[in-house]
């Protein structure tokens, strides 16, 4: 019986020297899942708020381009507007005529070829012209081109 007695005694010694840790692990469990769930609500709330963050800033983009579209809006009809009274004041095809002077006034597109390449006798003479033309327009222009300089001596000594 004593050693039954001693036993128990032992027992519950070791069991009272483990509760300790037990308690301790216990809470440390509780710990664990107390930031466990704080975690979560933490993501959760950065989550809303990037979401927030992000429907105002699709909102500021079609603010903007809501002002832009109607800014645009109102210069193109007033555009139109000018154009209107512009064609009422001097005729439809009056204004035709002036606003096509005007962008071939503006353009580097020549109207008259610098070169033309013609003549009464129809021969060789045309070849010749066209070649000589070129020179000159080079010479004026500042261009030296030795080929065609060259090539029109060509012409030149074959039609003698």
């Amino acid at each position: 019986m004593a050693e039954e007695t001693r036993k128990e005694l032992e027992q519950a010694r070791a069991i009272a020297n483990t509760q300790a840790k037990v308690v301790d692990s216990e809470r440390k469990v509780s710990i664990a899942d107390f930031e466990a769930q704080a975690a979560v609500k933490q993501a959760g709330g950065l989550a809303q708020s990037k979401k927030i963050n992000a429907e105002a800033d699709a909102e500021v983009i079609r603010v903007t381009g809501d002002a832009e579209a109607t800014k645009i809006k109102a210069v193109g009809t007033a555009d139109a507007d000018v154009i209107k009274l512009k064609i009422a004041s001097v005729e439809a095809g009056n204004y035709a005529a002036i606003e096509v002077s005007r962008n071939l006034s503006t353009s580097n597109v020549p109207i008259v070829p610098e070169i033309v390449a013609g003549g009464a006798t129809g021969g060789g003479d045309n070849i010749v012209s066209v070649l000589l033309a070129n020179m000159l327009l080079e010479g004026r222009n500042g261009h030296k081109n030795n080929g065609d300089v060259r090539l029109a001596n060509a012409v030149v000594e074959k039609n003698k």
